[in-house]
């Protein structure tokens, strides 16, 4: 194994180092390295450790043993021993079994790895200043790839973070994959290969050796390509989130609220930008799907209605006159009312509100069910979560064979509800449209038609008369 002093014509490579790691690692530091044993943390030893005098930094690293490949493994640890011995540089070792908290958590083997590894660099917050990770260019770029596929927005291409919370820092994102492996090879020195890595089990893995040869062969640079787009993308990002941040967001009891024409004369970024920060405030910290941030922006900026409401995943908006608030889904219901998400299939019992509700998927609608008690929606049509809620003011809907809105009251006052029992009917939406005033009637839009592919069936049962299920 070479030592530090054995390292021949790396002039160039430091140099490289230098200018990729300024602004992330600051002299006299003490950074921790993230060694698996791979080509690109051994490499990033090394640079680290070549630099280490001349930035007066105080080197320590960990590697984790995740006890899945057996005799492999263990080699891994040992070279990983002998490479910090080699370059002075102290090292713990962890011994973890991956594939037993992958099953626990009912996630995978990599995910759970990373999830464990990153676990590990927080625990040296204190410690050290600094806890660097080995991810290159190739890396950011199946990153941004996965983002593509999977359906992102321009946060999604930004890619890997050069820096993350102050604390970890990827200083070989200026690198690519062939550069760290033939500058090790021509220096000799050893470095761990993931038989693994080369299965397409994971979706990276799947990128990584089936289509990054692809784009590769017609563009080799598109690596970094992919870091300036990112670096664009963030420039972007950076700017709507500078411009949202001049959006005061008021606190309320159990969620937020901004002035409605605030965020109506915000350009779209910018106002995705506060509704992401308002959701964040409301315990939902998911990105709630450019779908659902569409349909809430054509609702912003229809100024007509003053009062409504609208569920997106676990986040409820209402807009009241002058103001735009948001809630956690779960905790918002109406006065003496009731809201809840629903599934398909299942049976739900509400005593309090006098019903219960079976929900199942049917092949076609019986010419018997047109009794009261069943009702049959188009469940193609539904876009978020299903809701299912007490009524509220302003709620209106389209009948079927209509081409007018109804309000949900008048529909009532035609039926003959008694006022009392208004507020126990059971109205399905799929978050900020009516569906069905259950046991009543079908919205236009959500009518069960012959495209229709998958009907949605819903028996109501009075469970305060003593009535049985039909």
């Amino acid at each position: 194994m070479q030592g530090k002093t054995a390292l021949e014509n790396t002039d160039r490579f430091i140099t490289r180092f230098l200018d990729s790691s300024r602004g992330l690692i600051l002299p006299g530091e003490r950074v921790l390295i993230a060694l698996s044993g791979g080509s690109d943390s051994v490499f990033l030893l090394v640079m680290l450790s070549a630099v280490r005098d001349r930035l007066g930094l105080r080197l320590s690293a960990f590697h984790l043993n995740h006890m899945l490949r057996g005799e492999e493994a263990d080699a891994d640890e040992a070279l990983c021993s002998e490479l910090c011995a080699g370059f002075g540089v102290p090292l713990d070792i962890y011994r973890e079994d991956i594939a037993a908290l992958a099953v626990k958590e009912k996630i995978s083997l990599e995910e759970a790895g990373r999830i464990r590894r990153y676990e590990i660099i927080e625990s040296y917050r204190g410690r050290a200043d600094k806890a660097a990770t080995a991810h290159h260019a190739d890396d950011n770029a199946e990153t941004v790839l996965m983002h593509l596929i999977r359906g992102t927005g321009v946060q999604g291409l930004t890619g890997i973070p050069r820096i993350r919370g102050g604390y970890i820092v990827r200083p070989l994102l200026d690198f690519s994959k062939e550069e760290i492996t033939d500058f090790l090879e021509a220096n000799r020195i050893p470095y761990a290969v993931d038989r693994t890595n080369f299965q397409d089990d994971a979706f990276r893995s799947r990128i990584r050796n089936g289509i990054m040869p692809l784009i590769l062969k017609e563009n080799p640079s598109f690596a970094r390509s992919m870091l300036r787009l990112g670096e664009l993308a963030k420039e972007y990002q950076d700017l709507a989130e500078t411009e949202a941040d001049r959006i005061a967001i008021d606190l309320t009891d159990g969620g937020c609220s901004v002035p409605y024409d605030a965020v109506k004369s915000l350009n779209r970024a910018v106002a995705g930008c506060v509704i992401r920060k308002m959701c964040a405030l409301c315990g939902f910290g998911a990105d709630i799907g450019f779908d659902s941030m569409k349909e809430l922006f054509a609702k912003i900026e229809d100024g007509d209605d003053t009062v409504w409401d609208i569920y997106l995943h676990k986040v409820a908006f209402h807009r009241r006159y002058g103001t735009l608030s948001a809630r956690a889904a779960e905790a918002v219901s109406a006065p003496n009312g009731f809201s809840f998400t629903a599934y398909a299939p299942s049976f739900i019992i509400r005593p309090a509100q006098g019903f219960a509700l079976r929900l199942s998927f049917a092949k076609n609608m019986k010419k018997n069910d047109g009794a009261a008690h069943i009702t049959y929606v188009d469940y193609d049509k539904i876009q978020n979560n299903l809701v299912i809620r007490s009524r509220r003011e302003g709620d209106r809907f389209t009948q079927i064979g209509m081409d007018r809105e109804k309000t949900v009251r008048r529909l009532m006052i035609d039926r003959k509800v008694p006022r009392e029992k208004r507020d126990l009917i059971p109205i399905l939406t799929d978050g900020s449209r009516i569906a069905a005033v259950i046991g009543y009637e079908t919205a236009e839009e959500f009518k069960v038609t012959q495209e229709t592919e998958k009907i949605l069936k819903i028996k109501i049962i009075n469970i305060g008369s003593g009535e049985n299920e039909k």
